[in-house]
């Protein structure tokens, strides 16, 4: 992977960044009833002739309070120009995500198929324009009885842009402010109010993940990383940038 897309799986591999991102951004009511206390994540290498799970894509397993368990299947997206197959990918890589819990023996079945929910975060700058459901993507008449056995898949999309300010104390929302600030002092005010959301030493790992990914593809983006070379703690950052 590139610096960017290893900063960025360092992030996400957060449980705090994790539960942060769902509970503030994911607008369903079945995400209050995840237990993200028991937020764990799922290294599962799936892999098909000509198709393998990208490293940049995270799966996390959580209990639900009506029992069992939910699969959330994060997609980073973090690309340039959208993926006008996204749907299809999102459906490969959820009948793997399945076949390798079959195959694992994770499942059985008396258990039945766990719920996966994917989530396919964009930081483009422009507008996602891609179906979000597959059964967008079919060239079928709508009286077509063929729609009967047609593949069902659906993916819930979060764009960054929709969300240049953050609303009170959230890291996920911290982040994409970051990305959206147009001069260094907006990245000074907003990485202030980062170091004060991410207690010390409590939160240390998340803070140190944040500084990487602050050293090494934010500051590449906004074109301060020589000024970076010798700062060791987040809160030196936007010392600095001030």
């Amino acid at each position: 992977m590139h610096d960017k897309d290893r900063g960025n799986h360092l992030l996400f591999s957060h449980p705090t960044l994790v539960k942060d991102l769902f509970r503030v951004f994911v607008s369903e009511s079945w995400v209050q009833q995840l237990d993200f206390d028991t937020l764990e994540r799922v290294n599962a290498k799936l892999h098909a002739e000509n198709l393998a799970r990208r490293e940049g894509d995270m799966i996390f397993r959580v209990r639900h309070a009506e029992g069992g368990s939910v699969y959330l299947y994060l997609m980073l997206e973090f690309q340039s120009q959208p993926d006008h197959w996204m749907a299809v990918r999102v459906g490969a890589y959820v009948f793997l995500l399945y076949q390798h819990l079959i195959k694992e023996k994770q499942i059985t079945p008396e258990t039945g198929l766990p719920p996966v929910f994917p989530l396919v975060l964009y930081n483009g700058e422009q507008p996602w324009p891609s179906a979000q459901k597959l059964s967008e993507l079919f060239a079928l008449p709508s009286a077509s009885r063929l729609w009967a056995w047609q593949p069902q898949v659906s993916y819930h999309l979060l764009e960054e842009r929709r969300y240049p300010v953050a609303t009170g104390d959230s890291p996920a929302g911290l982040l994409f402010e970051l990305e959206s600030c147009e001069n260094y002092e907006q990245l000074a005010l907003v990485l202030r109010r980062l170091d004060k959301c991410l207690p010390y030493p409590q939160e240390a790992s998340l803070r140190r993940a944040f500084l990487v990914w602050v050293k090494h593809v934010l500051a590449k983006k906004k074109a301060f990383a020589p000024y970076l070379k010798d700062i060791s703690e987040l809160s030196e950052v936007h010392e600095m940038l001030s």
